[in-house]
């Protein structure tokens, strides 16, 4: 991203803090990635509440532990770690969201069950791998150049002040 932005003629400070912003977010894919699939599981029976929730939860909980460490609102005398903790508030927060949409519909409810009660190793083979394979990296690549996209838009409008 920084290297991206410096193409675009944005400062080398502005570019490395987009940077590192990018680079601490790279790490909630896993997550996003797992939370997304498992909705979109339980979203094809109509069971749309634990998201909901989850969702709702997440954001609230983005929102708060956001405003505590990154502006140390609440806090008296303190002014907050700014921002650097702001993706690494996000990535936590990605977590808990998964873990916590997981642990409610799969662990607890056990929502899965009756549409799919597990799989076995022998059926992971090499034909549904490359099967995977090819639906999958055409949806991460484009996922990818959304993000790339975002930065180059970034990038041109810190120019306009």
């Amino acid at each position: 991203t920084g290297p991206a932005l410096q193409l675009f003629g944005t400062n080398s400070a502005t570019a490395d803090r987009a940077w590192y912003y990018a680079a601490v977010l790279a790490g909630t894919f896993p997550a996003r990635i797992c939370f997304s699939q498992l909705r979109q599981f339980f979203s094809a029976q109509k069971i749309v509440g634990p998201e909901a929730y989850c969702s709702v939860a997440g954001a609230l909980l983005n929102a708060i532990i956001g405003l505590v460490l990154v502006l140390g609102f609440m806090v008296p005398g303190w002014s907050g770690l700014g921002f650097r903790a702001c993706p690494l508030v996000t990535l936590g927060v990605e977590y808990v969201q998964f873990g916590l949409f997981f642990g409610i519909t799969c662990l607890y409810r056990k929502l899965h069950v009756p549409c799919w009660p597990g799989w076995q190793p022998n059926e992971i083979t090499l034909s549904r791998i490359k099967e995977y394979a090819k639906q999958y990296l055409p949806a991460a690549l484009s996922l990818a150049s959304d993000f790339w996209r975002l930065s180059a838009i970034g990038a041109v409008a810190a120019t306009f002040g």
